[in-house]
């Protein structure tokens, strides 16, 4: 049989319990709602707007993932020049690729990694086009910087 005060603390903690339960379920009724209904937030100037660029844009031709004519690509290995420019950009490519050999935790040169390639993120040692490519490397580096 239970104490009094026993039977109080079991009453209270009961009474949290359900506190917590019903939070709960109003946050998934609320996330339930927001994922049916998707309530617009913007303005009527920003509704009737949106309705003029859907419209032109039905107009216009949009480019697919598919169509890779406009697209950046890599050039191929077999246009490398030979020489230390060449070396040099295949010993990239290579590096790219095998990260982890050379800098990993068994790396030749240093131990400084936990393992992964650079191609992990950057698709085909950075060449595939929407695979995390290095296709603006040469237009953006070097980055200067006032605080390094």
């Amino acid at each position: 049989m239970l104490t009094p005060k026993e039977l109080t603390k079991l009453v209270k903690a009961f009474n949290s319990l359900m506190i917590l339960l019903v939070g709960v379920l109003l946050v998934l009724l609320g996330l339930v709602y927001y994922i049916a209904f998707k309530p617009d937030f913007r303005s009527s100037d920003d509704l009737e707007l949106l309705a003029a660029d859907e419209a032109d844009a039905d107009e216009t031709v949009k480019p697919s993932m598919d169509d890779a004519t406009d697209l950046w690509s890599a050039p191929s290995m077999n246009t490398i020049p030979e020489g230390e420019k060449g070396d040099l950009t295949k010993y990239g490519k290579e590096l790219i690729a095998h990260t982890a050999e050379f800098f990993g935790p068994n790396g030749s040169v240093k131990h400084l990694s936990n393992g992964l390639n650079c191609q992990n993120c950057h698709l085909e040692a950075g060449t595939k086009q929407w695979g995390n490519n290095y296709g603006s490397v040469a237009a953006t580096y070097p980055k200067m910087r006032g605080r390094s």
